[in-house]
């Protein structure tokens, strides 16, 4: 069956990483936003309205801040990786940073590319610690607890300072997140890209079973501890390394028999490319999704598929 038209704008294919809707375009760079998003402000709304302890001015402030960081650090990561060779052209974006790898498409220093919005954010983090003090923002505001940033919120007096401190908050947390070795985080996309260099792809696979591991720990640190939204984080992130790990592992199936060259075609003088390699086509699909393959690159997947079934 086809699919309509609004199912291949919304990203509605068969990897959930990849279910989003398109946010802007920046030049040949194109962010997305996931659906995660959208679910995650309602539930937001829905858990700090009824509490009427900090307002409605703090739900926005925060929201607004990740958002509008997330999707900074977004477009900084990907002008950055394609500075450096990367052929990255889209990014899914979620609270804490982007769900795409964009060291794709043979990246010279994929490790480095994928750091690209982790600089990005430490750039920012003393521009909005000065805001936050110009604002008036005590200085114990400027270390705050992650998982409990309301007791500092309860100290902020003037919608400037609401402003400058949540900013200031969502780019510590982005950053703090990003040092997780799993799937939807930069650590993780820089170690995935370590162990792929040294090992092939058994080393990424490595690296998506530790991913996996660390989301279990948070997972159950988040359970003891009561704080649900570390649990949701923990889910969510271990949803993206579990597709990380299928995709490698697929690819590093024991026996299969290594790619053979694909032979040059001639045609009125001029080389025909013939079916494109099994490489390239996990490339694209993690670039634009499983929907942006056309016919004959459905039926090469298959077959490489079937091929590698075999015993």
């Amino acid at each position: 069956m086809r699919r309509s038209r609004a199912g291949l704008l919304l990203g509605l294919g068969e990897d959930p990483v990849a279910w989003s809707f398109p946010l802007a375009r920046l030049g040949v760079i194109r962010l997305r936003v996931h659906w995660f998003v959208p679910l995650w402000v309602g539930a937001e709304l829905l858990a700090w309205l009824p509490r009427h302890a900090l307002g409605p001015a703090h739900v926005a402030a925060v929201v607004a801040s990740l958002l509008v960081l997330g999707v900074t650090r977004e477009a900084s990561r990907l002008w950055v990786a394609r500075w450096l060779g990367s052929e990255a052209e889209v990014s899914r974006v979620w609270p804490l940073g982007g769900l795409s790898p964009v060291s794709v498409g043979g990246t010279p220093r994929p490790m480095l590319a994928e750091v690209g919005g982790f600089l990005a954010g430490l750039c920012l983090l003393p521009l909005l610690a000065w805001l936050c003090v110009r604002a008036g923002c005590v200085a114990e505001a400027l270390a705050p607890d992650l998982l409990s940033p309301r007791v500092t919120a309860a100290t902020l007096r003037t919608p400037e300072q609401v402003a400058a401190w949540w900013l200031y908050y969502a780019n510590v947390l982005q950053l703090a997140a990003n040092l997780v070795p799993a799937g939807p985080f930069d650590a993780g996309r820089v170690l995935g890209a370590m162990a792929r260099a040294r090992l092939g792809e058994r080393g990424a696979v490595v690296a998506a079973r530790i991913g996996l591991l660390v989301c279990a720990g948070l997972f159950v640190y988040g359970c003891a501890a009561g704080e649900t939204r570390l649990i949701l984080v923990a889910s969510f992130a271990a949803l993206v390394t579990f597709m990380d790990f299928r995709r490698h592992e697929f690819v590093s199936a024991p026996g299969a028999a290594p790619e053979p060259a694909r032979p040059t075609a001639v045609v009125h003088g001029r080389a025909a490319r013939t079916e494109p390699s099994l490489d390239e086509l996990l490339a694209k699909i993690s670039r634009t999704g499983m929907a942006s393959l056309t016919p004959e690159e459905r039926e090469a997947l298959s077959r490489e598929t079937e091929r590698r079934k075999r015993p």
